[in-house]
């Protein structure tokens, strides 16, 4: 079973997803319980966007393990991927009682917050996230935005300019940047 296992970790490595997930469901169909094999099936479906499939690969992974984090994460992911906001806060709820500060689960937890427009939270978990991670340019600009949507521009345009620092190409933080300019009346 090691083998099938590492047979498709490294065709997933190499980008042969589908020849991977094929090692991944042969395995699944030998132990069903293979928590490893769920789990990267379910990231390999994922990345194909079979959210419905993937959760059901997730659920059948928190069967056998149902206080592992990386599942809950991953179904968290699936589920916001799905538009399904206060569903992915439950699972990420979940892996952060084992993992309280970890900072991607406290970014992904904010995203879903984000969209429901919990700015002031948002703000908090972030600055836990930064704690940890003070260079991810992804959680500045995340929470640039949400104080931009509070609205507290100045205290955004730091956020958004830290974001830029570390990454100056960021897909989002330069139009966070200058809408917070133009609301400043730097623009």
């Amino acid at each position: 079973m090691d083998t099938l296992y590492g047979k498709g970790v490294i065709l997933s490595e190499k980008g042969k997803n589908k020849n991977a997930q094929e090692f991944f469901r042969k395995l699944i169909r030998i132990d069903k319980n293979n928590v490893d094999a769920l789990i990267n099936l379910g990231n390999l479906l994922d990345d194909k966007e079979q959210y419905n499939k993937v959760i059901d690969l997730y659920d059948k992974a928190l069967k056998v393990e149902p206080n592992n984090a990386t599942v809950w994460c991953n179904k968290g992911v699936s589920l916001y991927n799905l538009g399904e906001d206060k569903e992915s806060i439950k699972c990420y709820n979940k892996a952060l009682q084992k993992n309280r500060n970890d900072p991607l689960l406290l970014y992904n937890k904010s995203l879903s917050l984000f969209y429901l427009k919990d700015y002031k939270t948002v703000v908090k978990l972030l600055d836990k996230a930064l704690k940890k991670e003070p260079k991810n340019a992804n959680v500045w600009n995340l929470k640039g935005a949400s104080l931009m949507n509070m609205p507290k521009f100045k205290e955004a345009l730091k956020c958004l300019n830290k974001a830029l620092q570390i990454e100056p190409d960021h897909y989002f933080a330069r139009p966070n940047r200058d809408w917070v300019m133009y609301n400043l009346g730097m623009k």
